[in-house]
């Protein structure tokens, strides 16, 4: 009889699949992305060379956590109604039973807590929604950076990982069914071979919810789809010994957690990406802010880095 050590062997066969599935959907990282930003929020990356993470659920999108979670139940769903077996069914609704805004539940009713924070950042730097949304309503700054092209979305080792954000429902669709699928596939091995089925339900819990954690950090809702965006991720958990400290600052909806995220270091002898350009909003004025910008690089021992003033046609 197979042992749950084989069982190990599959699952690690899954996620060389689930690697392979996830690098093709999401592809390499741009040559340049954006961050929109107001003046304090330049400030602090050229004074500090630090970005904020951003506690997800504190995002603007208030929803996007929900829009997720509820196609990951949906299907869930489906998967449920499609099976016989009853303990693959018991292992379906306990995965469907699990989640939770603000980590997963156990047997027990508890909630182990996660945190992700992002840093996000925008393939165009001179989108007119973007600077309205995030950019001091124009009256901000859109960093430029070139990310390092040796960060691999799926390295497990780094803290901190850049991972593209989804938007069309058919990939979101197709990456939910096929860890469902892998779920039911495993199950369907263990079920017959393996005499610890609970430890074996165990293994398959902690590989759904690895991969589904990604969909949850990386999923949005169609409708924002213009904002092309990547995100640098940094996930914890009360019991990460070096996890970052959590600051808070305030805002207008309230009091919102965040972390300094250090994605100038060095990662593999490179950091994690080079400023390359800084573009002035468009309400502020073409001619003073790209000076004063370019003063402020000089300053920061960046010079040399284009500054470039925005194209839209906004008044200032």
């Amino acid at each position: 009889m197979p042992s749950i050590d084989e069982l190990d062997l599959f699952l690690l066969g899954r996620q060389e699949i689930y690697a392979a599935n996830w690098l093709r959907i999401s592809g390499t990282p741009p040559n340049k992305l954006f961050h929109y930003t107001n003046a304090a929020g330049l400030l602090g990356i050229m004074n500090h060379k630090v970005m904020w993470g951003t506690d997800i659920r504190y995002l603007n999108d208030h929803t996007e956590l929900k829009h997720g979670i509820e196609l990951i139940e949906g299907q869930l769903d489906e998967a449920i109604k499609q099976q016989s077996q009853m303990e693959v069914v018991e292992l379906l609704t306990s995965l469907r039973n699990s989640f939770h805004l603000y980590g997963w539940k156990t047997p027990q009713g508890d909630v182990d807590f996660h945190s992700c924070f992002v840093s996000c950042f925008c393939k165009e730097g001179d989108l007119l929604s973007q600077w309205r949304g995030y950019g001091s309503s124009g009256g901000g700054y859109a960093v430029g950076i070139r990310p390092c092209q040796h960060i691999n979305v799926m390295d497990t080792s780094p803290t901190i990982k850049l991972k593209k954000v989804i938007y069309a429902e058919s990939e979101q669709l197709q990456l939910v069914r096929d860890s469902i699928n892998c779920v039911v596939e495993c199950a369907n091995f263990a079920l017959p071979n393996i005499s610890n089925w609970k430890g074996a339900c165990e293994k398959i819990s902690t590989l759904f919810r690895d991969e589904i954690s990604d969909y949850l950090w990386c999923f949005k809702n169609p409708a924002f789809s213009e904002e092309q965006e990547w995100r640098f991720m940094y996930l914890t958990n009360p019991f990460d010994p070096n996890s970052l400290k959590t600051l808070f600052r305030p805002n207008l909806s309230g009091i919102i957690p965040y972390v300094e995220l250090d994605i100038f270091k060095q990662q593999k002898n490179e950091p994690y990406f080079d400023i390359c350009e800084i573009i002035c909003g468009p309400r502020l004025d073409p001619e003073g802010s790209v000076k004063a910008v370019k003063q402020l690089l000089n300053s920061s021992k960046y010079a040399g880095i284009a500054v470039n003033k925005s194209g839209v046609p906004l008044r200032w």
